[in-house]
């Protein structure tokens, strides 16, 4: 079978066991989430989270959709977001957009306060061009956590698009353009935004 490694998610998984460097023996922590479960001393649904993110690092996508899906099935509601997000990213890099999307919306229904999970729904209702619901969740994201990386950028791209795709053509003058930043903040068009790489 062919492997996708997600080398995205390796150091929030090593944070989740206390280690800070990068170059970590990752089956060292794949034998120790084995071993937890083997002794039933943490919850399942947590021990299968993280076999799940073990096994998208890895690359094997079938384990880590078989783990995300017996972590959903024993998660407490308030904590199903996260089992849902983990794995509406993990169909979602599988190239399964609706799927991704659908689980977001349903782990943003569950828990509204994540700004994590607010930035990828926005992306995702980009992606699929639903402009205005991207605008939404980017704004979340920011209310929830003003300083979150990229996100005034991000929200830039959908509400540049909405301006000059989705409006009537805007007048001469450039001066009003509210997605132009002027010289203090770093000279970008928003042409330029277009053509920034999304993750």
């Amino acid at each position: 079978k062919e492997k996708f490694p997600d080398e995205s998610i390796r150091i929030k998984f090593l944070e989740s066991f206390g280690q800070k460097e990068e170059n970590e023996n990752i089956a060292e922590l794949g034998a120790r989430i084995k071993s937890a479960m083997e002794a039933q001393i943490w919850p399942s649904w947590l021990l299968n989270t993280l076999a799940a993110n073990y096994w998208r690092i890895i690359g094997n996508a079938g384990a880590s959709m078989s783990c995300y899906t017996l972590a959903l099935y024993d998660a407490p509601i308030q904590y199903a977001d996260l089992v849902l997000t983990n794995l509406g990213a993990l169909l979602y890099r599988l190239g399964h957009v609706d799927s991704a999307l659908r689980l977001l919306q349903e782990a943003v229904a569950i828990c509204d306060s994540e700004p994590e999970t607010h930035f990828f729904l926005a992306n995702l209702f980009a992606a699929k061009g639903n402009m205005t619901g991207a605008i939404d969740h980017y704004r979340a994201t920011l209310r929830l956590e003003p300083e979150y990386p990229g996100g005034i950028e991000q929200l830039r791209i959908p509400s540049c698009y909405i301006k000059y795709h989705q409006s009537p053509p805007p007048k001469q003058d450039s001066g009003d353009m509210s997605c132009v930043r002027n010289e203090e903040r770093s000279e970008m068009k928003c042409g330029d935004l277009h053509r920034m790489e999304r993750e």
